[in-house]
């Protein structure tokens, strides 16, 4: 094949990898809902596994292909680490304990309080599925949207919260960057709320795993092209400028799956380009390891009204203690004296200094 042969085929793979990415994750999740609904696997979490693990590969080949900003594609190995370290910790032990156990016992104390309101059974079963669906979509956003603004305001949450926006680069893994309370405040506000209103199990499902690929690609440091899509979903073009540094870009598209409610309540933000810079100002070390990392976000921004946008209170800004995670000068509770997670936490250096 000659050069210029070999030009034009490489321009319209990548054209073809621009327009069509986003295309092909909603195919994914086609398959995966269709694969829930007629019962073509054993469990219904393979089905959202396999989309999982389908959608990573084709995030991972749009970013190394057509890369949005080059500097985010060089992620140190650190980070990466943790990141996987926090996508395991979600699938292998968050997610089942808040299915198996957490989530059926608020279910039942929900339907128990609620039945004498006559509040259950309003989900609208009787409609055709793609109407369900979109139903389940929006009440399900409806209730991580409003927790989402609250842990951007409330200083604890935002603690909790910060672990997710603190990287000062974005790709595909970032979505599953999550602390374990922010996952389990999500499913509360969101699945359970469905499976109270009396969605079908298959639906909710569905949901979780259309949640699972729109997160995949919405960090994606990809520059893809997603016109039309963008008038609902909460695409990487637009959730980019919700993790930007800077009060009047951050506080927009808190949207997880959709930005419809952005668009309702007035939170909607669309640029021309990226943000200049995302993470948070004065962003915390993120090469300390999965468990130090959650511990220095929650240590250093839940006493505090820091948000996105703001530095890092100055009593605690980059001054750790050198031996532990946590900021110097604050008492460590009981509960997070393991000499596993803190080596020299039984003698309370940080709470001496």
């Amino acid at each position: 094949m000659q050069p210029t042969q070999l030009s034009r085929a490489g321009s319209l793979y990548r054209a073809a990898t621009r327009w069509l990415s986003f295309p092909a994750a909603m195919a994914i999740f086609a398959t995966a809902a269709g694969a829930i609904h007629q019962g073509w696997l054993p469990r219904p979490e393979l089905a959202q596994m396999a989309a999982f693990a389908a959608t990573a590969l084709l995030a991972m080949s749009a970013e190394r292909l057509l890369p949005f900003r080059a500097d985010w594609a060089a992620v140190p190995g650190s980070q990466r680490r943790t990141d996987r370290a926090s996508l395991l910790s979600l699938f292998v032990l968050v997610d089942p304990l808040l299915k198996l156990v957490a989530l059926p016992a608020m279910l039942s104390l929900g339907i128990a309080a609620l039945r004498p309101l006559g509040v259950l059974q309003l989900f609208p079963a009787e409609l055709p599925l793609p109407l369900q669906l979109l139903v389940a979509v929006l009440v399900a956003e409806l209730g991580s949207y409003g927790m989402h603004r609250l842990a951007h305001r409330l200083p604890t949450l935002w603690g909790i919260h910060s672990f997710h926006h603190n990287p000062e680069r974005l790709y595909w893994l970032n979505g599953f960057r999550v602390n374990p309370l922010n996952i389990a405040w999500h499913q509360l506000a969101s699945v359970l709320v469905l499976r109270l209103l009396g969605a079908p199990v298959e639906i909710v499902q569905m949901v979780a795993t259309l949640a699972v690929v729109v997160a995949t690609m919405q960090h994606c440091n990809a520059d893809l092209r997603y016109d039309g899509w963008n008038l609902f979903f909460g695409t990487a073009d637009l959730h980019r400028w919700h993790h930007a540094v800077g009060e009047s870009e951050h506080d927009s598209n808190f949207g997880s799956v959709t930005i419809f409610w952005d668009r309702v309540l007035g939170t909607y933000r669309r640029g021309h380009s990226g943000p200049a810079q995302v993470g948070i100002a004065g962003a915390l070390p993120t090469n300390q390891g999965y468990l130090s990392e959650l511990l220095q976000a929650y240590w250093t921004y839940s006493g505090t009204s820091t948000a996105p946008g703001a530095s890092a209170p100055a009593e605690v800004e980059h001054s750790y203690c050198s031996t532990c995670p946590l900021p110097r000068g604050r008492r460590i509770p009981l509960s997070l004296r393991v000499r596993s997670w803190i080596p020299s936490a039984v003698s309370g250096c940080c709470a001496r200094s």
